[in-house]
């Protein structure tokens, strides 16, 4: 995410999709095999550090006083931090899951 593409909607077509697909793949595991579930929990992984890079640069844009809508940091603020909490939680979540399958 570039400075100039802050504030501008992002497509994230798939995005909800691939979280249910996630889950489900996560929840009936008994259905796969171990592999498929730890390819599951490395998608996750990966699914929440791309995001929160693009949180982060967005928060960067604003500190550096070049994202749009200036006037709307306090609010982007607010749900920046949200997202950058909840992608955490899902990596967080995928690392400690990811060492049970192991196991």
């Amino acid at each position: 995410m570039t400075p100039a593409s802050v504030g501008r909607p992002r497509t994230r077509s798939g995005s909800a999709g691939w979280q249910a697909r996630a889950w489900d793949g996560v929840f009936f595991a008994e259905s796969g095999t171990k592999a498929d579930t730890l390819a599951t929990l490395r998608a996750a992984r990966a699914w929440a550090a791309e995001r929160n890079e693009d949180n982060l640069a967005a928060a960067r844009a604003y500190l550096s006083g070049h994202a749009p809508f200036p006037e709307r940091a306090a609010q982007n603020t607010l749900v920046g931090r949200f997202l950058t909490d909840y992608y955490r939680l899902v990596a967080t979540w995928a690392d400690w899951a990811t060492t049970l399958v192991q196991d």
